[in-house]
């Protein structure tokens, strides 16, 4: 009944009107293009709820210079893939943490968790913080028995 009739995302769309539509709690653009592209495996769909989802199932492999620049990548299926969840939509404030939450799917072991699950607490901590990402905020909540605590990042 959650995905009765989901409004997907044409091909070729930019939801949120701008390709690194994410930011970090620490208020950097989050390096992930959220641009739909059946054809590497990028799906953008709106539950009648009004939740945003966003499922990348490739994984890049980059090939970089002794410079550091990004010089080619290529698109892989993985058996892990990400889902963006963005708990309003394509309203503010669209940040990591915050309304965007992180989760791997992993179809070899049919487990999903949040990301960052498979870090310590101090890195997850120090991940979901103000000064921080935010990617692993979803991990913090979860391991904190699904509470905002003093500690989280408000």
């Amino acid at each position: 009944p959650y995905l009765n009739g989901p409004v997907i995302s044409k091909e070729g769309i930019l939801p949120y009107g701008k390709d690194y539509a994410y930011s970090t709690l620490n208020g950097k653009a989050y390096d992930t293009g959220i641009f739909t592209k059946y054809s590497v495996g990028r799906v953008f769909f709106t539950t009648n709820d009004g939740i945003a989802y966003y499922v990348d199932i490739m994984r890049w492999d980059k090939e970089y210079d002794d410079d550091g620049n990004l010089v080619s990548q290529t698109p892989k299926y993985d058996t892990r893939q990400s889902v963006y969840i963005d708990l309003n939509g394509l309203n503010p404030p669209n940040t990591l943490g915050k309304d965007v939450f992180i989760f791997i799917v992993n179809f070899d072991s049919s487990l999903v968790r949040p990301l960052g699950y498979d870090r310590t607490e101090s890195e997850i901590n120090s991940n979901c913080k103000l000064s921080g990402k935010g990617d692993y905020c979803a991990a913090k909540v979860i391991n904190d028995g699904w509470q905002m605590k003093k500690d989280y990042p408000w």
